[in-house]
């Protein structure tokens, strides 16, 4: 089994910025080229919207207080939720992005 980290995936960059801006994202490409593994590692990385819950709680108490909030994760790359929530790598608090 080949190992993943020899084929870098260029795409997932752009994959979790458009899902940033959209909450559906087309993936278009021909068979065989890696799309399904594309999405499952973003969306691996990037978690679920289980993960917001606490956060979601935290929105809506504070109504138009509230800014926006991030979970930390141990994915490589950034990626929205909407809301103004995102998922934000665990490497962000050390590594400048």
């Amino acid at each position: 089994m080949p190992n993943s980290d020899l084929y870098p995936r260029f795409a997932e960059t752009r994959l979790s910025e458009a899902l940033a801006d959209s909450p559906a994202v087309l993936i278009h490409g021909p068979r065989q080229c890696g799309k399904t593994t594309l999405a499952q590692s973003v969306g691996k990385r990037a978690g679920t919207k289980a993960d917001f819950r606490g956060l979601r709680k935290l929105k809506e108490a504070a109504g138009k207080r509230f800014a926006g909030g991030g979970v930390l994760y141990d994915g490589e790359t950034s990626a929205g939720f909407g809301d103004g929530m995102y998922a934000v790598p665990i490497r962000a608090l050390w590594e400048p992005m």
